[in-house]
């Protein structure tokens, strides 16, 4: 076991991470972010795609599959499903999940494949210590803060979504891509409920694909799973916005600001 995942344990046994309880899947919370259509590729968001408890617990494809045509007419006629899965082996009923996700691709490799990008959200957010230190710290401490570090590997994961829904271009982020037939692809990623570790994803990749702001990145979070992400969650998406903005902007552009539920999609 590397440092990384030794921190990354120590995170979530302090509840840092963004861990939760086994959900069963909601149908509403799937929803399309982006796509080529010219290509034939196309990426949702959701949770996980499970329905049962214990040993009754089983991965529901076919549910899932309907879910995704009401957005897409075309994948009626078939396509290659990448499951991203944003869950983590710490959490005991995560772990099991897991295994019933790669146990269905492994009995059903026609369908698609299991990529494992573990997300566990983040302890501090720079822009807001960047924010504290504007008024009391010299210039020469505020030149020491450096771009935000990502022991998940969270940048990465933003780029090799945009590599295969832009350029078809998936072995880097499921390296068992196997889609001989050239089928449409659907990348679904998803955690368990869909709202935090996937909310993060959904806001960073729409920061940094679709060339929205932070907050309405953020806020379309609130229409498409009826709820903010956690602090975790937040932190992370701000220090991702840091990543991909100039230094003296971070302040103004990478703190997300109080939403107006009245805003919310009836």
């Amino acid at each position: 076991m590397n440092i990384t995942y030794k921190l990354l344990i120590i995170f979530s046994l302090c509840g840092v991470t963004t861990a939760s309880l086994a959900t069963d899947y909601y149908p509403e919370r799937t929803h399309l972010i982006d796509q080529n259509t010219q290509l034939g590729t196309y990426l949702f968001r959701g949770n996980m795609p499970l329905i049962g408890k214990g040993n009754q617990r089983t991965f529901q494809y076919e549910q899932l599959s309907k879910q995704l045509k009401k957005y897409v007419k075309i994948l009626n006629s078939g396509f290659y499903l990448i499951d991203v899965s944003l869950i983590n082996k710490v959490n005991s009923d995560e772990r099991k999940d897991l295994n019933i996700e790669n146990v269905y691709f492994d009995n059903n490799p026609d369908k698609g494949v299991l990529a494992h990008h573990a997300i566990f959200g983040q302890l501090v957010s720079y822009p807001r210590t960047l924010k504290k230190l504007f008024h009391q710290s010299s210039n020469a401490t505020l030149a020491t803060i450096k771009l935000p570090i990502f022991l998940d590997k969270l940048p990465s994961l933003i780029e090799q979504l945009g590599q295969c829904t832009h350029k078809k271009q998936c072995d880097n982020l499921a390296p068992l891509y196997n889609n001989p037939d050239n089928l449409p692809v659907v990348i679904y990623f998803h955690c368990e409920s869909g709202t935090d570790r996937t909310g993060n994803i959904a806001a960073s990749y729409r920061m940094h694909y679709k060339n929205m702001g932070l907050n309405q990145a953020w806020n379309m979070n609130l229409n498409e799973s009826y709820r903010s992400p956690n602090k975790a969650a937040q932190r992370e998406t701000e220090n991702y916005c840091a990543r991909i903005t100039p230094y003296s902007d971070w302040v103004s552009h990478c703190i997300i600001q109080p939403f107006d539920t009245n805003q919310l999609a009836l």
